[in-house]
């Protein structure tokens, strides 16, 4: 099994939240080579196979012993613990460990954080040029993965003034650079393309449930998972850093 991180914005009532869930996930289900394929709803990627090492026998979260009411470091936002639970849930974690936050990480570096925690909690990972990361489990270790990937998310979350609500101008970012950028792009290689959304529809579906991903609708979902592995790696499907916050730039 592969596994691929991609960032998402997903909004829950009136509080907005800039995670990162598992989007693809292609499994081995047989000796043979057979896959079954779970997607994300608003996240795309991977299928590419791994060699990967057993994990590791510790627990991914023998450092995780701290209680909501304990103070987070410098720039963990205050919405963490409810993050967590959020996040757990969407891990499929029935019982999640409650995990110690080491510090905040800007989006530019956080892909290669989770390669090295991932690693080190036995799944050798990848960071990704598109700001995405990717690791391998074995058969049978899919409840492990989520549970390692898990823990590093929550040891390293990203900053406070990056789980902020898109505002207006930084979703027109996001919808031009999708339309000028990664949909021409894609059709470059040979993929079908949908027809954008409008700028007020796009607007509302954002309001509704946070997606600001559509670049994948036309594609065909029994080989969205490689046809989004080989555009992510030839495409820029998300813009940079220094469009959405200049003044990190």
């Amino acid at each position: 099994m592969r596994m691929s991180g991609l960032q998402r914005q997903s909004v829950r009532g009136t509080r907005h939240l800039s995670i990162l869930l598992c989007g693809t996930l292609l499994v081995g289900c047989s000796g043979n080579g057979d896959t079954t394929s779970t997607r994300g709803k608003t996240t795309t990627r991977a299928d590419a196979p791994a060699e990967t090492s057993p994990p590791s026998s510790r627990s991914p979260a023998a450092d995780a012993s701290v209680s909501d009411t304990a103070p987070l470091p410098e720039g963990v936002p205050d919405t963490y613990y409810a993050d967590m639970a959020e996040l757990a849930e969407g891990h499929g974690l029935e019982d999640p460990p409650s995990v110690r936050p080491i510090r905040a990480v800007h989006p530019d570096e956080r892909a290669q954080v989770m390669a090295d925690c991932l690693t080190a909690e036995g799944f050798p990972a990848e960071a990704d040029p598109d700001g995405s990361w990717g690791f391998g489990a074995a058969p049978g270790q899919h409840e492990a993965a989520m549970l390692a990937e898990y823990v590093c998310l929550a040891r390293y979350p990203l900053a406070a003034e990056y789980v902020e609500p898109l505002d207006p101008v930084q979703l027109r970012v996001h919808y031009d650079w999708l339309i000028e950028e990664t949909l021409p792009c894609m059709a470059g290689l040979g993929y079908p393309i949908p027809e954008p959304p409008s700028w007020p529809t796009y607007q509302e579906q954002y309001a509704t449930d946070g997606s600001i991903f559509f670049a994948d609708e036309a594609l065909d979902p029994a080989t969205i998972a490689s046809d989004m592995s080989i555009i992510t790696a030839d495409c820029e499907v998300k813009p940079p850093s220094d469009l959405l916050y200049p003044a990190e730039g």
